[in-house]
């Protein structure tokens, strides 16, 4: 931090600065503001999720045939399963529909998003929606879940 003595009138005078920007009515926050701070704190939320999704998907990796449990961005619920079969990898994502912890819906462009960024991941070239689990465990009716092939 630095400190200097203040000259009226200066180049550099902060106050007449912040003057102008009182009389213009843009020294506070406005609308524009709270749009970008809501914008860079979804950015964020994305970010959580799809590093702790890529963290999910490296322990199916590490351990196919079981299931892994997670919670990416401490928000969304996320169950994957992987399988290898002859000549192919499945990789099988169920997403909770509600906020971990029993919150809000988790809004459907996030689920989307994620299930792109899994798709991608995992060198997939498409997804497809499952509504049965390959494990004797049955999907919950808050379930969303997808399929991924990868070729080996």
């Amino acid at each position: 931090m630095g400190a200097a003595l203040r000259k009226a009138g200066d180049r550099d005078d902060a106050f007449q600065h912040f003057s102008r920007l009182h009389v213009a009515g843009t020294l506070l926050p406005n609308s524009d503001d709270k749009v970008r701070l809501r914008l860079e704190a979804a950015a964020r939320t994305l970010d959580r999720c799809t590093a702790d999704l890529g963290k999910l998907l490296e322990v199916a990796d590490r351990s196919p045939q079981v299931e892994h449990a997670g919670v990416l961005g401490d928000c969304v619920s996320a169950t994957i399963y992987k399988r290898v079969c002859d000549g192919y990898d499945e990789y099988w994502l169920a997403l909770k529909v509600q906020v971990s912890g029993g919150g809000p819906t988790v809004p459907s462009s996030l689920r989307e998003v994620l299930f792109a960024s899994a798709q991608e991941m995992v060198g997939a070239e498409q997804a497809d929606a499952v509504y049965a689990w390959p494990t004797d465990r049955t999907l919950s009716g808050h379930e969303i879940a997808r399929l991924y092939v990868r070729g080996q």
